[in-house]
């Protein structure tokens, strides 16, 4: 997808690239996340994926094409996750990552790159060490020899739950002015996986 960088600067990165600051709302930072397609079989196409600062959320919107964001949670222990979702998504839909949730996001699709926006507190500090440590998440998607998904266990983790597989709900009309994003705390009983997602 050409010229997707049209205003802000540019990150290349290892299989996708990012356009940081392309718009803001206060302390609100408006960035694209290109992730290129892969027509091949092994590890599908992902960013490299973060936890947040404690506390703080992020908003992802699909632009064009299909995302799977996987999600999760440790528990005291970083490799010793407490909850893992499969979040699917598509073209127009939005995503919420829950505050203290660790994400990525998959390129499914074989043929479309995909391009997603995100909103973020420009003050949030993203946190990579647990995600190197452990060489990733605690699940791997992979593309096999016939073209099926799998998602694989990181033998990394040593407490890995099921991958519970859901769909974005329609955001709340309470967090559309985007004030979550700077003030997670007020918005905690919204922040939740019943209210923003359904089972998919």
């Amino acid at each position: 997808m050409e010229n997707f960088c049209k205003k802000g600067k540019l990150e290349n990165k290892n299989g996708y690239d990012v356009c940081r600051a392309v718009d803001w709302r206060g302390s609100l930072r408006y960035d694209f996340t290109l992730l290129y397609a892969k027509d091949s079989a092994g590890e599908l196409p992902r960013t490299f994926g973060h936890y947040h600062t404690k506390g703080f959320a992020e908003l992802f919107g699909v632009i064009k094409g299909e995302t799977m964001a996987l999600m999760q949670k440790h528990g005291r222990e970083p490799n010793a996750i407490e909850e893992v979702y499969l979040i699917e998504a598509a073209t127009g839909e939005n995503l919420v990552i829950l505050p203290n949730f660790g994400f990525t996001n998959i390129n499914p699709d074989a043929s479309q790159d995909l391009l997603l926006s995100n909103w973020i507190d420009n003050n949030v500090e993203n946190q990579y060490g647990f995600i190197k440590k452990y060489d990733g998440f605690c699940y791997r998607a992979i593309r096999d020899s016939g073209g099926n998904i799998i998602f694989e266990k990181n033998k990394e983790y040593k407490k890995i739950p099921k991958l519970v597989k859901i769909k974005p709900r329609v955001i709340p009309k309470e967090l559309r002015n985007m004030d979550f994003l700077n003030n997670p705390d007020k918005y905690s009983e919204l922040l939740t996986i019943k209210n923003l997602y359904e089972k998919n």
